[in-house]
Formats: structure tokens, sequence, C-alpha cells
């Protein structure tokens, strides 16, 4: 039934995209995100939706003119770097069969993001894209909470089998990251049921975060709800709520819980095992993107036991847990560097377009985007620093949502200095002005 049910939703979306080829990304996104194919259990597992899904896109969207070149920003720039690098380092991997699986994984993901960047341009596709990603994985944080309040939390949250998010410290880092876009939507939905909806959702995605037992994800989700608290109106009636919801929800918690939460203090005296083998890893990917500058051990190459024993003799091998020491160890310096400038040119496109729409009226909701976008960018930086995420393609999009929102409001300037030259000149020298993209205009584009 599942898998007649997962074709059927299948079908209708490519119908759609044959109409309107920007459907074709957006399923992309869904198959990409929420990977309902890991759910079914028949005739659909093997059926390649995502390459089918990703084929028919980028026909459409060629022959309907609509794939154009990316717009040009600090994210574009890096990613397009990111990509020719890794391809570097894949050809010249410790083992290149090992990391050309996960290269082509990865490459996957930086073509969605160019064909996002490219054609994400106006607020009922960015719109779009939102609700694809925040019901993608607001369906895993509302059935993960549901499953802690039921078995009172002594269990851990898993995510779907064969996915990135099926650990449960990375599917609850991912459910940080989708939190602020949850609350954007619900800040901006007009009907009031949907509101409500959308809160009982949050509280439910907070549950299953803490019903987790990740420790680094936990500490992200303060740090988010700290910056949603700063950035509010309502301070005390927020701080109120907030410590009773999340008071009864630790309160719930069984001793296990708590036992997971004190090893903090073994991993500060050295004495976590768990920790202790993220410092190694740490350890192994500087030291090797160090003696092998400037390239690194390709991708996922240096948790082979041929690279970690031959820093550390006798230790078991462990993944980076870090998306920067993920990136240096299997691609070297130069590809930190512009993952790092890729991550904070997301901050600074959301900065730059909340600033810029602040001077506009009917703006309010690119300002409310851009916050909740750069807090959920922030949460999800601090968490991966002990995740092996470099290359999720939810973070990839929240990227190019910074991008496209940076460029509304930079179009937006353009048109009204056109707008303001074409007024100051003479009589006789004047030509029709540009028609200036307001919200209402920009809003019913599709």
């Amino acid at each position: 039934m599942r898998d007649l049910v997962l074709v059927a939703c299948f079908l209708a979306c490519l119908g759609l995209t044959i109409r309107y080829p920007f459907a074709g990304i957006l399923t992309w996104a869904w198959l990409s995100f929420m990977a309902p194919h890991q759910s079914v259990y028949s005739f659909a597992q093997s059926i390649p939706l995502n390459m089918i899904a990703s084929v028919v896109a980028v026909t459409m969207l060629v022959i309907k003119g609509e794939l154009r070149w990316p717009p040009s920003n600090i994210v574009t720039a890096m990613a397009g770097f990111l990509v020719v690098w890794t391809s570097l380092t894949t050809v010249t991997a410790f083992n290149v069969a090992w990391s050309y699986v996960y290269w082509l994984i990865a490459f996957k993901t930086f073509v969605l993001l160019f064909l996002i960047l490219a054609t994400a341009t106006t607020k009922a596709r960015l719109h779009a894209l939102i609700w694809v990603i925040v019901i993608s994985l607001g369906f895993y944080g509302v059935k993960g909470g549901v499953f802690s309040i039921l078995h009172g939390g002594n269990y851990k949250v898993w995510g779907p089998p064969n996915t990135i998010i099926y650990d449960n410290n990375q599917l609850a880092l991912a459910l940080v990251l989708v939190l602020p876009l949850m609350n954007y939507l619900r800040l901006h939905s007009a009907n009031r049921l949907l509101r409500l909806g959308l809160s009982a959702a949050m509280l439910l995605q907070l549950l299953a975060v803490i019903g987790s037992y990740s420790r680094g994800s936990i500490l992200a989700l303060a740090v988010m709800l700290a910056l949603l608290w700063w950035s509010s109106r309502n301070k005390i009636t927020l701080a109120v709520l907030g410590a009773l919801v999340i008071g009864t929800a630790l309160a719930m918690m069984p001793d296990g819980f708590w036992e997971r939460m004190n090893s903090v203090n073994s991993a500060v005296a050295g004495e976590d095992v768990s920790f202790q083998g993220r410092v190694d890893a740490w350890y192994v990917a500087t030291a090797y993107a160090i003696d092998h500058f400037p390239v690194g051990a390709g991708f996922y190459g240096p948790q082979l036991p041929a690279i970690f024993n031959q820093y550390l003799p006798d230790h078991e091998p462990h993944a980076a847990h870090s998306i920067y020491f993920q990136v240096l160890g299997e691609h070297g310096f130069p590809a930190l560097l512009a993952y790092l400038a890729m991550l904070a040119g997301g901050l600074l496109n959301f900065r730059h377009a909340a600033r810029a729409a602040r001077a506009w009226p009917g703006w309010g909701w690119l300002i409310d985007l851009s916050r909740m976008g750069g807090v959920g960018l922030l949460s999800f930086y601090l968490g991966a620093a002990a995740l092996s995420m470099a290359y999720y393609d939810v973070l990839f999009t929240l990227l190019a949502i910074s991008v496209a929102a940076r460029r509304m409001v930079d179009l937006h300037k353009a048109e009204i200095a056109a707008a303001l030259r074409h007024a100051s000149r003479p009589a006789s020298d004047a030509v029709a002005p540009p028609s200036l993209p307001f919200p209402d205009r920009t809003s019913n584009a599709a």
C-alpha cells in the first residue's frame, strides 16, 4: 500500500513538472530530504525516483527556457570551487574507488544546489521550497516527538534508514536546523488552524530533539532557542512558556537520559570514549592535511584503517565527527577555507537582506525569513562541529535561499535607483520607468 501511495504521489509530481518545471526541483528536493522510498517495503524501493525526477526537471527547464546561470554570490562561487576541488581530491584520493562513491553523492547535492540557485527566484518559489523542507523533516520531528511521549523518553529517536539523518545525532541536528523555518511559516500563515498545527509540530519536534539523547544537538537547540528569544518582541511571555515546555519535557526523561547528559563531565576530564574518538579523528584529519598539503585523503578517506592507524596505531578508526575537520581531512586546507567562506556567505546574505528590507513596507516576510534562516544556520554551524554532515543537502538548500533573499533586495534596490534616475531627468529625455517588483507582484509569480 505504501508503495502505491508513493508512486501515485510521484507520478502526480511529474505531471506538475511538465506544466511547471520548478515542481520538478521541489520533487527532487522532497525525495532527497525526506527519502520516502526508505519507508516502503516492496517494488518502489527499486525505482530510481530521484534520478527520474532530476532528469525530467532539467529537461523541462531546458524546454521551457527557465534554466539560467546561477546568480553571482560568494556562496555560488565557493560552491563552484568546491565542486572542482573535491573532484581533484577524488582523483588523488588515498583510495579512489572508495572516495568516488561518496563524491558522486556530494556531486548530486551540488547539482541540486545550483539548480535551486538558478530557479528559486520569487517569493512563491521560496515559500514552496521552505514548505518542502518543513514537511520533509517535520514528518520525522512530529513522529519522533510522539514516539518520545508514548515511550516516556526511554528510547532514542532515529531517522529513516540508509540516509544521512538515520543516526540519532544527525537527525536531531537536522530538526534543529528546520525549527526556525517552521516558525517562519507559522508567523506568515494566514490560516489560524495552520498556525496552531505548526505550533504543535514545533513542540513535538523539540521533544524529538531531546529524545534523541544527542548532547551536541541539544546544545545547538539551546542556542537556537536563545537566539529566537533574543529576537522576540515578547521576551517575558516566551521565556515563561519556554521554561514550562522544556521543564516538563526534561522532567519526563528517564535516568538513562541524564546519564548521557552527565557524560559531558567525563568528556571534559578526558574519560569519555566517544568524545576521545572524536578528538582522535580530528587529529588524524589535521595531520593528514598537513602532510599532504594542499589535498586531503578524498571523501571519507581519513577514517580508513590504513590512514587512521598510520597516525594512531592500534586505535579504532572513527569518522570525522565535525564538518570542519571532515572537509579538512578529505580535501585539504583550500577546501576548508572555501567551505568556511560559503558558510559565512549564507549568514552575510541573510543579514544584508534583512537590513535592506527594513526600508520598504510590505517586505516584513523577507526580514523574518532572513532572521529565521540566520538562526538556523548559526545553530547548525555549532552543532555540526561534532558531526559529519558537511555536504548535507538541506544545509545547502538554506544557503541557496540566502542567495535568493539577497538577490531579491539587490534587484529591488537597482530598480528603485533606476526609477529615481528617470525621475531626475528632463521631461524630453524621459522614458517609461521600470516597474518595481513589490512583494504583492513577486508573490504571485510561480
